[in-house]
């Protein structure tokens, strides 16, 4: 290696004990920039590059060793290791904030989250060294996360409702209050942090899949708006506590823990969700929103009577003299007081006393009574009378004293824009919510009456009038007035069929000839299945009608009736399935698929009815099934004497018949695409055959017109070359007689 004057090497190749570095596979050797080179080979001036060699020389410093996952080197000296771990967290804090270099720079679409990963092994499932369990990730709509939601919210209300009357009420800084205060606020102040790690390992879908790798759980959290407002609500606020007291106003410190709100407003938005009654807990809901408002608007109004001075004019809370003598306005004069302290007494100069008399006015007394300040009112006079004044405001019903300074003026109008949002929303929200409560009646109520309009157009008798009317009581008593079809025509045709295989299966399962039938013909079947009622007398079906549905009784009695009307033979209840043979078309069947008795319902009956040609669409697509349903039907009436053996055997020769042909026709099917087939293939042959044939003919055809084009033009010169040279030797000959003729004259 070259080397200078000073016998230091310059910048070349590494030998081969240079020590390379295993994270990044570079040499290990510090290059460093020193003085100007003086050596021959490198031009004066120049920066010269020293190369370190790679056994470091021994010194008194301490030993340092080298990271293999960082290019940092690892002290050995205690400070110096926190140091190295400190920044090494604040590198990991900021990746998951701001997200890495490597993922900003690239457009690419997130990778696909993968199934088959193992926690046990792969990285994404450790931190800070401690691997982390897929099962400790919460699902944001299990009932766990939501009673989670509802232990939280109890402490954000008590917040919301506490914070600022502790800063403004003295009294509820006082006495037994304070330790009761200091205990509610740090439980509260641990349930938030306890909630801050729980919405970090709260999961979130991702194409579809949760996703519970910690890493990604974390940068999601610390990259929303949320853990922004989290760390502000959780902030130690309560240190100020130490330099001011806990006196009010100083309890306002607090008022960070009501960023918190959004939370409260999850719970709100999934326990809307979850409840059955919806409506009345849109109402609940709005009415206790705007009771805190009030109750906030009452302690800002008391905090801002208090700094201007209570009972200082009309405006502010009046002190205990309102409530003995009334409003100030029905006082002759101004009740300005003006105290002039002699002891535990003092003297006022205006109007300090008066008395109510119902025959003369009010009297002026100018007395020396016992010291009474506003600030030494009871805190539930105090309350509410803030409250009163805070309600008659916002709600724009009542008249209030008006303002007298600027602040008050300012805080007035405000007030006044806040109770017409609120007026506007209470008429909008309440509107809205009866209405919509009232929808389904006011829909059932139309149709009835569209009804009822065309049987009085139509002049139908008052008693089917009658029954028609009691028929849509009926309905809207026991609750199926609703449409199920349009009520559940939003849902997937998988969410449908689970909901109508859990309310109708088990009714469809007593029919004896669906018993033991493959759940998909099931399935198929129950989302037939439609609900009707009759009214008392109502025939269901008579005899000798050709049976087109069959009949399961969901609720009610029916009676199975002679021709007269008059005669029972069996009540039907709740289970009882009949006309089902009669919708399977079976062959050899004496009644023919007609009804063999009448069936009247006694009362109001609810049946569910199945149409035969919705069964023959459902068994298109299950021919085993079908066969299986065809012989227990056989056999029923095998039981009963109704199926004519003779008929069967000659319907199956029928149907051996029919095979046989249909076998044969397509055999002959088959042959005659066959022949078909070769002859278009024939047919195609020939027609290229023909084409090459057609396209040599053209090309013959037009070479000869082509020749036959070019011969009369050579022709035609041939012809014109010696025509021109006689009528050269003429125009000569002339020429020459010409001249001869001239010189014979002259």
């Amino acid at each position: 290696m070259t080397q200078n004057k000073d016998n230091t090497p310059l910048i070349g190749i590494p030998s081969g004990n240079t020590r390379v570095s295993a994270a990044h596979n570079k040499p290990a050797t510090a290059v460093a920039l020193d003085r100007p080179s003086t050596s021959k080979h490198v031009p004066n001036g120049t920066p010269q590059t020293k190369v370190v060699p790679a056994t470091a020389p021994k010194s008194t410093n301490p030993v340092h060793i080298e990271d293999p996952l960082s290019q940092d080197v690892v002290p050995t000296s205690y400070i110096g290791r926190a140091l190295r771990s400190i920044r090494h967290r604040m590198r990991w804090f900021r990746g998951i904030m701001f997200g890495d270099d490597e993922e900003g720079k690239t457009n690419a679409p997130p990778a696909p989250p993968s199934l088959n990963k193992d926690p046990k092994t792969d990285p994404n499932y450790r931190i800070w060294g401690m691997r982390f369990r897929p099962e400790w990730v919460i699902d944001p709509s299990s009932n766990a996360y939501y009673r989670w939601l509802a232990i939280l919210s109890i402490a954000i209300v008590y917040n919301t409702v506490i914070v600022v009357p502790r800063a403004v009420f003295d009294e509820l800084q006082e006495g037994d209050y304070v330790i009761a205060w200091f205990v509610l606020d740090y439980i509260s102040d641990a349930m938030y942090v306890a909630d801050m790690i729980i919405h970090v390992i709260t999961g979130h879908l991702e194409q579809g899949l949760l996703v519970r790798e910690p890493r990604k759980l974390i940068r999601s959290y610390f990259r929303s708006f949320t853990s922004k407002l989290d760390i502000l609500s959780i902030l130690p606020t309560d240190i100020a506590f130490i330099f001011t007291g806990i006196k009010s106003p100083y309890p306002i410190v607090r008022l960070n823990r009501l960023l918190r709100l959004p939370r409260l407003s999850e719970f709100v938005y999934r326990t809307e969700t979850r409840t059955n009654f919806p409506n009345a807990f849109r109402i609940a809901n709005l009415i206790l929103t705007i009771i805190v408002i009030i109750h906030l608007n009452g302690c800002v109004y008391y905090a801002i009577s208090k700094s201007i001075g209570l009972a200082s004019d009309n405006w502010v809370y009046p002190g205990a003299a309102y409530w003995r003598i009334g409003p100030k306005e029905e006082l002759h004069g101004h009740m300005n007081e003006e105290a002039h302290p002699h002891g535990d007494e003092f003297t006022t100069h205006s109007p300090a006393h008066f008395a109510y008399s119902n025959t003369t006015e009010l009297a002026l007394q100018t007395t020396s009574v016992r010291p009474h300040s506003n600030y030494d009112d009871p805190l539930i006079q105090k309350y509410v009378w803030s409250f009163y004044w805070s309600t008659l405001t916002l709600t724009t019903i009542g008249e209030v004293p008006g303002p007298v300074k600027e602040v008050e003026y300012i805080f007035v109008i405000m007030d006044f824009l806040v109770g017409v949002l609120i007026f506007a929303t209470i008429v909008g929200n309440v509107g809205s919510m009866i209405s919509n409560m009232n929808a389904s009646r006011v829909e059932f109520q139309n149709r009835m009456d569209g009804v009822k309009q065309y049987m009085e157009f139509r002049k139908v008798g008052k008693e089917l009038e009658n029954r028609v009317i009691k028929w849509f009581d009926y309905l809207w008593s026991n609750k199926q007035s609703l449409d199920e079809e349009s009520v559940l025509s939003t849902l997937p045709d998988k969410l449908k069929a689970e909901i109508a295989m859990h309310v109708h299966l088990d009714t469809l399962k007593r029919v004896s000839i669906f018993q033991d039938v493959e759940p998909g013909l099931l399935v198929e079947l129950v989302l037939k299945l439609k609900l009707q009622v009759f009214s008392p007398g109502d025939y269901i079906c008579r005899k000798g009608d050709i049976g087109k549905e069959m009949y399961i009784v969901k609720r009610g009695r029916l009676s199975v009736v002679a021709d007269d009307g008059v005669t029972i033979f069996v009540t039907l209840s709740d289970g009882s399935v009949f006309g089902e043979i009669s919708i399977l078309n079976i062959v050899g069947n004496k009644t023919g698929n007609r009804r063999t008795a009448n069936v009247r319902s006694i009362g109001y009956s609810d049946l569910f009815c199945l149409s035969k040609d919705d069964l023959w669409d459902a068994l298109t697509e299950y021919p085993e099934a079908k066969k299986k349903l065809i012989e227990r039907g056989r056999q029923i009436l095998m039981k009963d004497g109704l199926l004519d053996e003779e008929a069967v055997r000659e319907a199956e020769k029928r149907q051996q018949n029919v095979v046989d042909k249909i076998d044969r026709l397509e055999t002959d099917v088959d042959n005659v695409q066959t022949r078909f087939a070769r002859l278009l293939a024939e047919y195609s042959s020939s027609q290229q055959k023909l084409k090459q044939r057609i396209t040599k003919l053209e090309d013959n055809l037009q070479r000869r017109r082509t020749r036959a084009r070019i011969t009369p033009l050579n022709n035609n010169d041939e012809k014109t070359a010696p025509n021109k040279k006689d009528s050269a030797d003429d125009h000569t000959e002339q020429s020459g007689n010409e001249s001869g003729g001239k010189v014979t004259q002259i």
